[in-house]
């Protein structure tokens, strides 16, 4: 069984996980994996931005009926000044 299955199991049926984490924009693959390429070609471009990096783990399908599952949907209106 893998260490994220594995997790999931452990975890309160009823409960998900987040998780958010920071990606530098001077983050590089592991030289091993030949399958990745850097964020940027240059991280001290100014067009180059730090990152903030999110996983959603829901709970195992099985544990849970439908009448317990609960959602909460959030929306923000995307300002004409936001930038990306």
């Amino acid at each position: 069984m893998q260490k994220n299955n594995a997790a999931r199991l452990v975890r309160d049926p009823s409960e998900g996980l987040v998780l958010l984490y920071p990606i530098s924009k001077y983050s590089k693959p592991e030289t091993k994996n030949i399958n990745r390429i850097p964020l940027y070609e240059n991280p001290n471009d100014p067009l180059a931005k730090n990152l903030i990096g999110i996983a959603i783990s829901f709970p195992e399908k099985s544990k849970i009926s439908h009448s317990d599952q609960k959602y909460i949907i959030g929306t923000a209106p995307l300002e004409e000044s936001d930038e990306f």
